[in-house]
């Protein structure tokens, strides 16, 4: 139980990460377009 809860938080974790750096690139994409 605590392992699967372990691991449960370390997927959200990560996945949190991922769609803060897919925003983070979007915004960056659009504010100063290349």
């Amino acid at each position: 139980l605590y392992y699967g809860s372990y691991l449960y938080k370390e997927t959200w974790t990560i996945g949190v990460v991922l769609l803060l750096l897919v925003m983070m690139t979007a915004f960056v994409g659009y504010v100063l377009p290349w």
